[in-house]
């Protein structure tokens, strides 16, 4: 039997796309210098900012028990995770007297998500995977839009008239999702 013929079997394994349990691969540093390329230097630092008093939410000792407990036992990682980096976003809005510019909301959010992703796999709480994170910020971005009253209509516009018919036919979601923050 040649070489080549043994190989196969691992090939076979490797196709079919599992992940190990502890299969997140995404670099926080990575995906933070990836969105700053796109900011304006003013933008930056107010992101560094709130980046910064993010960090201290999710990683102080006396509320990082707060921000990860459940983790460990959850039944819907990305849901939790998705919504978490939802509601931190909102605390840090809020904490700020509403002064946080509302184009950080997004990139501090996904900054903030990857780096609780990366620490939940470093630290093995729970095994999570680049799927979980992308399932994650879906979620977290869908509340993120849905605060904002134009989003359906530029959503429309975008869409064209065979768009209008479909969104229009859908219901208006209800509770956190139009929460006035």
């Amino acid at each position: 039997m040649d070489e080549t013929m043994m190989q196969q079997p691992q090939l076979d394994a490797d196709v079919g796309g599992q992940e190990e349990p502890n299969g997140f691969t995404i670099d926080p540093g990575q995906v933070e210098q990836s969105l700053k390329d796109q900011m304006e230097p003013g933008d930056i630092s107010d992101l560094n900012r709130v980046l910064k008093e993010g960090n201290k939410l999710l990683f102080d000792k006396n509320t990082h028990y707060q921000m990860m407990k459940g983790i460990e036992t959850t039944k819907d990682l990305p849901g939790d995770l998705g919504m978490g980096a939802f509601g931190l976003m909102m605390m840090l809005f809020k904490g700020g007297k509403y002064s946080m510019p509302t184009q950080l909301l997004q990139p501090a959010g996904t900054i903030l998500l990857t780096r609780a992703c990366a620490y939940i796999a470093e630290s093995g709480i729970a095994p999570i995977t680049d799927d979980d994170y992308e399932e994650a910020m879906h979620i977290f971005t869908t509340h993120l839009q849905n605060l904002n009253p134009k989003f359906k209509e530029r959503m429309v516009q975008s869409l064209g008239q065979g768009g209008q018919e479909q969104v229009s036919q859908q219901q208006q979601p209800q509770g956190v999702l139009n929460a006035n923050v």
